[in-house]
């Protein structure tokens, strides 16, 4: 973590051993937080941000953030976990808030 800039070294593969340049990256502390959320399955076997509403037979992916809440609806687990994996990867890249 530096001070001056708020970033925190992030190890890309999550080896906290490997220490290689090519192995790490700056990251603010909401993507490392996120970068960490992105990898997690749920006890029901879902993955991390997705559920599933039984009656409306819909997986819905939500993330909640500090600058915003992402919220979408999808017919099936497959779509759902592209919605995720993209808003994520955006998130962390920076594209959105």
């Amino acid at each position: 973590h530096t001070k001056t800039n708020g970033l925190v070294v992030d190890h890309i593969n999550n080896d906290k051993n490997d220490n290689s340049v090519h192995n790490l990256q700056l990251l603010t502390p909401l993507q490392n937080t996120l970068k960490y959320v992105y990898t997690r399955i749920q006890k029901n076997g879902l993955p991390s941000c997705i559920t599933y509403k039984i009656k409306k037979k819909i997986y819905v992916f939500k993330l909640k953030t500090p600058e915003c809440i992402y919220n979408y609806e999808c017919n099936n687990l497959l779509d759902c976990i592209a919605i995720k994996n993209q808003t994520f990867q955006n998130i962390i890249k920076g594209k959105l808030n």
